[in-house]
């Protein structure tokens, strides 16, 4: 019997998504701090887009299609909780905000398209998308910065430039993808030419 490898894969992220759930469900209970209920809400509202996401015209199959997306992913759980403080309190929670509030809002403009490896869904233009390419990315790479100055450790300092060298290869092999399969995609990169940020990438 063939294997539907796309199909493992979005098993996988569901049960990825479901453990930060759980760890978020932690932080509210030990932590009794605001961070946890946005990571609870982030990743609730996340997997039921997810769930509910319409099926994919077509979808990767290779190897480097379906393990990157879902490695880049998993870096998270690399970091460290302990570590040096580099930013103060108020610094952090700015950037936490900022972050999951640019977060929130490219998730619900892609909505029923979001994936987590390559497909070919509906392509999104509208909102934020009429700016940068791939503003989820964007926000994940703040987030991790935001992470590693709040515990900063030679550790953390290191999964931050994996995730980073994970996360631009992700873009690249999305990014081949999409132009392989869909003429509307490519005349939105001619029309939106920055992958991430405005005026220089």
């Amino acid at each position: 019997m063939k294997i539907n490898f796309y199909n493992f894969a979005r098993l996988f992220f569901i049960v990825l998504t479901v453990f930060g759930i759980s760890k978020s469900i932690e932080w509210v209970f030990l932590l009794n701090n605001y961070h946890g209920w946005i990571l609870f809400t982030y990743y609730c509202v996340e997997l039921f887009i997810f769930i509910k996401g319409r099926p994919a015209k077509i979808y990767g199959h290779s190897a480097k299609e379906l393990f990157v997306p879902l490695f880049t992913v998993s870096t998270i759980y690399l970091f460290n909780p302990e570590g040096d403080v580099l930013i103060g309190e108020l610094v952090s929670s700015l950037f936490f905000i900022l972050g999951y509030s640019l977060l929130f809002v490219s998730l619900l403009t892609i909505g029923k398209s979001f994936d987590v490896t390559p497909s070919l869904k509906k392509i999104i233009t509208k909102g934020i998308y009429k700016y940068i390419r791939h503003p989820m990315y964007l926000a994940y790479i703040f987030l991790n910065i935001q992470y590693l100055l709040s515990v900063y450790s030679f550790h953390n300092f290191c999964v931050l430039w994996l995730f980073l060298f994970c996360m631009f290869v992700r873009i690249k092999i999305e990014e081949d993808f999409l132009l392989n399969h869909s003429e509307e995609y490519k005349a939105y990169t001619l029309g939106v030419k920055y992958k991430l940020f405005p005026y220089i990438y």
